[in-house]
């Protein structure tokens, strides 16, 4: 009798303990790729540099991303200068950078010091890349950065760019990987304010392949590459910069 009554006790616990759990709302983890990260202290003498441009004001153009909005100022300078050159910008990019690391960059300069009326933002070869993070995860950072600038510069024409193809072979999984985010982050276009643009087929021939002409080491634009590029979104561009 007394072992019947400690089972009847011990059920009436377990069901009592499963209806408390039941009802305590799952918690996913934090998107590390939605969380500001500082950027490598390598980068300080850039981003002084950088951030006194935006501080002292009348910029009309920001170019945001990583080391391939970064190389504008190098390998695609004269690129840059034949597409871009009449206008006031600056170039927020910074290599090795992921979308976490940018929004940092968006936190520590003086935003406010700008109305931009143009934004073209590239980002998340990285984080699919060298920083080893899931499609999903680069996805939801790359929608924090478009959220971020949006409240920054609430009146300013967005511009995102498809994440490039990063890989010689289509066969590669990071195209697929490259596929599903530029497929999510596509939706982020409302026809009006916020422009998706993948241009990421121009960099391959005809059987899909990457070509070290274009794509030196199949991630970073060669000249030839960067031409492709500011070409393709020039039009759209000096449209929003009238």
């Amino acid at each position: 009798m007394y072992r019947n009554l400690v089972l009847i006790l011990f059920s009436l616990y377990v069901v009592t303990v499963s209806a408390v759990y039941a009802d305590e709302p799952t918690s996913k983890p934090a998107n590390a790729a939605a969380i500001p990260t500082k950027i490598s202290s390598h980068h300080n003498a850039r981003f002084k540099e950088k951030a006194a441009i935006v501080a002292s004001g009348g910029v009309d153009l920001v170019l945001l991303g990583d080391s391939i909005t970064h190389r504008l100022d190098n390998v695609g300078k004269t690129v840059q200068d034949k597409y871009l050159g009449e206008y006031k910008r600056v170039n927020l990019g910074f290599g090795g950078i992921g979308t976490h690391h940018l929004l940092w960059v968006l936190d520590n300069i003086d935003a406010d010091a700008i109305e931009p009326k143009a934004v073209m933002l590239l980002i998340g070869t990285n984080n699919i890349g060298w920083l080893k993070q899931t499609p999903e995860m680069t996805i939801g950072g790359v929608e924090a950065v478009v959220a971020k600038v949006r409240t920054l510069w609430p009146n300013a024409k967005l511009l995102v760019m498809g994440v490039f193809p990063r890989s010689e072979l289509p066969t590669d999984p990071s195209r697929e990987k490259v596929r599903t985010v530029n497929a999510a982050i596509s939706k982020l276009a409302d026809g009006e304010n916020v422009v998706f643009m993948d241009i990421g087929d121009k960099f391959l021939n005809k059987d899909g392949v990457e070509t070290r002409d274009i794509l030196s080491d199949f991630v970073h634009p060669t000249e030839k590459g960067y031409e492709i590029w500011l070409g393709s979104v020039a039009p759209t561009l000096k449209a929003w910069l009238k």
